[in-house]
C-alpha cells in the first residue's frame, strides 16, 4: 500500500474520530474538514470523495454530528477558506503545514500511528565507501517521488555539507515510487544511497534480513508522522476535546479496526500542533542556508 493510499484512508477516519466523538443529537459547531487531495493522488478524485462523502454523511446521521468534507487541489485555496470560516479542520502533510500556517494557529487533532514511524532514514550501500556525508559527492542517490520533506531535506544536507544544491553534488538523483523500490535499488547497486521511510526500511528487511547487511545508516530526520489532521485554534476547546475524544479508542471499536487491519495502522492518536516543530526547523535551515549560497550555486 503507498503511503497516498495510507493518507487517504486517514481521511476517512478522521470523519469516525470526529462524529465519534459526540452524542446523538449533539448540535453545536460544525467539523469542517479540508482535505488536500494532493497527499491521495494516486487514488481517483471521485472514488475517494465518494468514498469519503458517504461515510461522513453515515457517520452524521448515526451520531447526530453535522461534518462537512471539503476537497482542494491546493492549500492556498484551503488556507485562504479556513482564513473565511469555511474550514475549521486540516488534513495534509506536514509541510503543507510549515508552510502555510504559522506557529500558533493550529492545535489539537489526530495521527496515523503505525509500528515504526515516519522517520527519514539516509541508507548508504555498506560497499559504496560513504563514511560520511563528505563521500556523497559524485554518488548515485535516489528519493521518493514528489515528496517534497524528502526533497527539502536531502538539499538541505547539500547545502549545508557542501553550499551547493544536490544537482551539482550527486552524479546522478533518481526519483521512485516508494520506500520499497528504493530499498532494491540500493540492494542491486542500482543506487549508492537512498532517502527512504524508516518503516519501509524496516519493513524490507523484515522480510530479507539480509538487507541490514547491505545497507548501512547515514543520518536521520525523526518524525512522528508525515500526515496530520488538526483544528483551527478558532475552534472552541470544549468542541475539539468532545470531538477528539474517541479516537484513541478507534482500535477498540469493531468496524474501526477492520479499517485499519486493511490499511496497515495500528491506531489513531491524539496530536497537537507542537508535533509540526521539526517541519517548521526544517524549512528555516533550509531558507538560510539557501539564502547564503551564492545565486549562481543555486540557479545553474
Amino acid at each position: 500500500m503507498t503511503r497516498w493510499r495510507r493518507i487517504s484512508i486517514l481521511a476517512w477516519m478522521g470523519l469516525w474520530s470526529l462524529c465519534n466523538g459526540f452524542p446523538a443529537g449533539a448540535q453545536g459547531e460544525v467539523a469542517r474538514i479540508g482535505f488536500n487531495v494532493k497527499i491521495a493522488r494516486d487514488l481517483n478524485r471521485g472514488d475517494v470523495q465518494a468514498a469519503l462523502s458517504l461515510w461522513g454523511e453515515e457517520l452524521s446521521k448515526k451520531f447526530g454530528v453535522p461534518t462537512e468534507m471539503l476537497y482542494y487541489d491546493d492549500m492556498l485555496s484551503l488556507r485562504r477558506d479556513l482564513d473565511a470560516g469555511k474550514v475549521n479542520f486540516v488534513i495534509a502533510a506536514g509541510m503543507d503545514f510549515a508552510r502555510h500556517f504559522k506557529p500558533g494557529e493550529l492545535t489539537d487533532g489526530f495521527r496515523g500511528a503505525i509500528q515504526n514511524d515516519h522517520t527519514l532514514l539516509l541508507l548508504t550501500r555498506r560497499d559504496a565507501g560513504i563514511g560520511s556525508l563528505k563521500g556523497l559527492a559524485g554518488k548515485r542517490v535516489a528519493l521518493l517521488k514528489d515528496d517534497e520533506l524528502s526533497e527539502v531535506y536531502l538539499e538541505t544536507l547539500c547545502l549545508g555539507q557542501y553550499r551547493r544544491p544536490c544537482k551539482q553534488v550527486f552524479g546522478a538523483i533518481e526519483a521512485v515510487a516508494n520506500s520499497n523500490q528504493l530499498i532494491m535499488r540500493l540492494v542491486f547497486g542500482k543506487a549508492d544511497a537512498v532517502l527512504s521511510k524508516r518503516i519501509g526500511y524496516e519493513t524490507a528487511r523484515e522480510l530479507n534480513p539480509q538487507i541490514g547487511n547491505v545497507a548501512v545508516e547515514l543520518t536521520r530526520f525523526p518524525l512522528k508522522s508525515s500526515y496530520y489532521g488538526l483544528y483551527s485554534r478558532k475552534v472552541s476547546p470544549a468542541f475539539q476535546e468532545r470531538s477528539l475524544k474517541r479516537t484513541p479508542e478507534m482500535h477498540k471499536d469493531i468496524r474501526g479496526r477492520q479499517v485499519l487491519e486493511v490499511f496497515k495502522i495500528d491506531r489513531l492518536e491524539l496530536a497537537n500542533a507542537d508535533e509540526l516543530r521539526p517541519f517548521y526547523e526544517l524549512l528555516a535551515e533550509y531558507d538560510t542556508l539557501r539564502a547564503g549560497v551564492p545565486a549562481k550555486r543555486v540557479d545553474r
